[in-house]
């Protein structure tokens, strides 16, 4: 858990709280691993929200400098977005790993 604590001392302090945690060992906590993973999965998530709602920005409405200028940001944005998804995939799989092997999927 030290490393954690570090981490989000480094980060100062606004990691969103974990939910679905999995109780490996049986010990009531987590493994410290899982936790971060899951810590940075939800921070990742917010991030996207917002990357999502650059699509909605006023600059949209307004005058392109040149041509193709408005697709090439909303494509780029895109892009962000999918690789934010990407991120959060793979910190899953970190998840499932320090885990029980299984993934949440497989479990539903």
């Amino acid at each position: 858990m030290e490393r954690v604590a570090d981490f989000r001392s480094f980060c100062g302090n606004h990691s969103p709280p974990v939910r679905g945690a999995v109780d490996v060992e049986g010990d009531g906590e987590m493994s410290g691993i899982e936790e971060l993973a899951k810590s940075l999965r939800g921070e990742c998530k917010e991030i996207e929200k917002r990357a999502r709602a650059l699509m909605d920005d006023p600059v949209f409405r307004g005058e392109q400098a040149f041509l193709g200028q408005h697709n090439e940001m909303r494509e780029q944005i895109m892009l962000a977005v999918r690789h934010l998804e990407d991120a959060r995939m793979r910190l899953g799989k970190v998840c499932q790993y320090a885990g029980d092997g299984v993934s949440i999927f497989d479990k539903a």
